[in-house]
């Protein structure tokens, strides 16, 4: 069964063209502006977007996303709000949404419990970044490519700490 990633990849492929993935943190700089900036990218044209949790510690993040995660954390953003988020906006847009996140907020459940929150919710892919992410994703949290895939997630990592990667 193809996602929304998928069919947004097909699509595109077929006409020659390239897509458009705008990267939003979730709760920057409240819960409410996120939820209208999502609508507002799926109507402005974006093909796919990814949101990104905010995490305490965002070293590997430049600059504008540790102060953008600084201002989110503040305002009481969390992994189960975004999840929240994003079930409502699903009522108005079928946008393929990409989950971004360090290992520790978005797995600290589990993989399997992550999973299912996340395609409960309505998110398409589950993407971590940095090295020490994929690491502890492909390896030492037991999240194997067929834990996502059985909820119809793709999986997608940094590889190289700048280009994406489908291991789904």
């Amino acid at each position: 069964m193809m996602n929304r990633i998928d069919e947004t990849f097909r699509r595109l492929a077929l006409r020659g063209e390239k897509a458009l993935i705008p990267f939003l943190v979730a709760g920057d700089p409240d819960m409410e502006t996120t939820r209208e900036l999502v609508l507002a990218v799926a109507e402005s044209g974006a093909d796919i977007l990814e949101i990104g949790v905010p995490f305490s510690d965002p070293t590997s993040d430049g600059p504008v996303i540790q102060r953008s995660a600084q201002i989110a954390l503040e305002a009481g953003c969390s992994l189960p709000r975004v999840l929240e988020m994003v079930a409502e906006v699903r009522r108005s847009t079928q946008l393929p949404i990409i989950l971004y996140g360090q290992h520790t907020p978005l797995f600290g459940y589990s993989a399997e419990r992550s999973a299912a929150y996340a395609a409960a919710a309505g998110i398409d892919a589950l993407s971590g970044g940095g090295s020490i992410a994929v690491v502890r994703f492909r390896a030492n949290s037991g999240i194997a490519p067929g834990t996502v895939g059985s909820f119809n997630l793709s999986s997608l990592y940094l590889n190289d700490g700048a280009i994406p990667a489908v291991v789904n």
